[in-house]
């Protein structure tokens, strides 16, 4: 049974996309049973992403989306949203492909943990670093009274 999607959004980085991957798989703890890749490509003309994405096989379930709308910023959101519909997953982990995994835990699990500690919980990032983007609107976040090591969006 799939517990979790991880989508990862790529444009145009072959590089980029493949250092993710690779230090998601190489840094990951989480049964692989129970996870969903979906990579999203937002439009690219760089053959070696499409090759790339199509020839990939990683020890999961695997999926797809080729997103032909390519208007940056908007393909952006378009692409998460192509993602969760064909999510199998009840948790979702958004990744944009410059994000590189450093180092072993088991923070898949712990957030899926706290999530399910609190029902009003909508988003959570573990470890994260206070920024510009968890002020922003649609990202507001904030510290979790109940772990500092997690930031929070309540459900609204």
């Amino acid at each position: 049974m799939i517990e979790t999607s991880l989508c990862v959004t790529s444009y145009n980085r072959p590089d980029k996309l493949k250092e993710a991957l690779s230090s998601f798989f190489k840094t990951n703890t989480y049964d692989l049973s129970k996870l969903e890749l979906i990579i999203v490509d937002n439009g690219s003309t760089d053959k070696n992403v499409i090759d790339f994405i199509k020839s990939y096989s990683p020890d999961c379930n695997y999926k797809t989306v080729l997103n032909k709308r390519n208007d940056y910023p908007n393909c952006l959101r378009y692409s998460k949203i192509q993602a969760r519909n064909i999510a199998s997953g009840q948790f979702f982990i958004d990744c944009p492909d410059d994000h590189v995994f450093v180092c072993k835990s088991r923070w898949i699990e712990d957030c899926i943990s706290r999530i399910k500690i609190k029902d009003d919980v909508g988003a959570i990032n573990y470890y994260a670093q206070p920024s510009y983007r968890f002020t922003k609107q649609n990202n507001e976040m904030s510290i979790d009274p109940d772990n500092p090591d997690f930031f929070i969006a309540s459900k609204k």
